[in-house]
């Protein structure tokens, strides 16, 4: 007794792909505490970028 698997149809895959790009393009909801977070990783970014760009200038100036 061997059970034979059928092969994926079509339609159930296109369904699926469906379902994952509507779950994909749905803002996420965050949390307070996850909301600072990005926050604070985003002022660490730029804070960063800003330091690189005045060493970079102050580097063009000698």
């Amino acid at each position: 007794m061997t059970t034979r698997s059928e092969p994926i149809s079509i339609e159930s895959l296109l369904q699926k792909q469906k379902a994952e790009k509507e779950a994909a393009s749905r803002p996420r909801f965050l949390s307070k505490e996850e909301r600072a977070k990005v926050a604070i990783a985003k002022r660490a970014a730029e804070i960063k970028e800003e330091k690189e760009r005045a060493e970079r200038k102050k580097l063009e100036r000698e």
